[in-house]
């Protein structure tokens, strides 16, 4: 079948039905290259508003394909197979969803996977040395810090996140971003509008900070 302009396969659950309250339960189904999976639905409603209660799971789902239908604003940013565990709440008027009653919690990670238009070592690598007030520090890239410097994209083996859902405001108080030469832990949030701040660390691999250690013997000393 069909659901908001997504294909799906294999629908199963229990549904219970009342003049107050719709609830589903154990409801499953395969969409977008993935099993999603609902431990409980429920939508109560009074007049004309309704609250809506999920806990649901996905696994291994197209995570370009669903931004494609779902938030297409995002759909060329990145890329990979998504899976999600949480638990969110939301009102809606008149079968219209408020957008700023939308909350809840959740744990998701993205396995191999691209970041789109997007190169930190890039962008660290053009920023060092340029603020600060202090003197700047000149470095000089290693072979295989070049290389990753002069990708367009950046490829990962894992992102997860511990995410909150807010007020229109997603915080992430703890992100793990793992690629082969190098892991970031940061925290952050990002708001609807995709204003966005984070802070972070970069952790190399001990290949690449070797390399970097024997061009810049300096850095010993900082």
């Amino acid at each position: 079948g069909i659901l908001q302009d997504v294909s799906y396969s294999d629908l199963r659950g229990e549904v219970g039905w009342s003049a107050a309250k719709i609830s589903l339960r154990d409801f499953s189904f395969g969409a977008l290259n993935g099993t999603w999976r609902s431990r409980d639905l429920s939508i109560s409603a009074a007049e004309k508003s309704q609250r809506l209660e999920l806990s649901s799971q996905f696994n291994s789902v197209d995570l370009q394909a669903l931004l494609t239908r779902k938030f297409p604003e995002f759909k060329d940013r990145i890329d990979g197979q998504l899976n999600f565990q949480g638990e969110f709440n939301a009102e809606a008027h008149n079968g219209t969803m408020k957008a700023a009653s939308l909350k809840g919690s959740g744990e998701t990670q993205v396995r191999r996977g691209t970041l789109k238009d997007f190169n930190l070592i890039a962008l660290l690598m053009s920023r060092i040395g340029s603020s600060g007030g202090g003197a700047a520090v000149s470095l000089q890239l290693s072979p295989s810090l070049t290389e990753l410097a002069k990708s367009k994209d950046t490829a990962f083996e894992s992102l997860e996140a511990q995410i909150i859902l807010e007020q229109e405001v997603l915080r992430a108080e703890t992100l793990r971003l793992s690629t082969e030469e190098y892991i970031i832990n940061a925290a952050g949030w990002m708001m609807t509008d995709q204003t966005t701040r984070w802070n972070g660390m970069l952790v190399m691999s001990s290949r690449i900070s070797q390399e970097l250690l024997r061009e810049n013997k300096s850095l010993r000393y900082l």
